[in-house]
């Protein structure tokens, strides 16, 4: 029986180690990536709470955000849930549009920003955004009180 060349082998595995650094390597990156534009969209929620708008109640204000919250919880659920992109998109697009002044408008953008990252976005809001403006506008159609 012919003798391994040690070279070949070391070589080969070496291409192998290589190649699975590549492609991990890729995932880690898109892993760190999407955790960080995650969370910083999660400061721009937030940070719309004590932005509370005259003609809307404390009460109700704190309710919506934390229904926007939860939406983009789920929308932005995992790195496989949305294309990794749409989560750096939407933290510049929020960033930019929280620094004017807020209202029930800005919660209405986030939810129409949240309906077009994707397919899971869109079904997350054709789901639950009827409820959400049920409960905080009181029906589907009314405009806030």
């Amino acid at each position: 029986m012919p003798k391994p060349n040690l070279k070949i082998a070391v070589s080969f595995s070496l291409v192998v180690a290589l190649a699975m650094a590549v492609v991990g390597g890729e995932r880690f990156w898109r892993l760190v990536s999407f955790a960080h534009n995650k969370k910083v969209g999660v400061e721009l929620i937030e940070s719309l709470r004590s932005k509370c708008p005259p003609d809307v109640s404390a009460q109700k204000w704190d309710s919506a955000i934390n229904w926007t919250r939860t939406a983009y919880d789920n929308v932005f659920f995992s790195v496989d849930s949305v294309a990794t992109d749409e989560v750096a998109k939407f933290t510049s697009e929020a960033s930019k549009k929280f620094a004017k002044e807020v209202g029930i408008e800005t919660l209405d953008w986030v939810w129409e920003r949240l309906a077009q990252t994707g397919l899971r976005g869109k079904n997350y809001v054709a789901r639950f955004r009827p409820e959400y403006r049920a409960v905080y506008f009181n029906n589907v159609n009314s405009e806030p009180q």
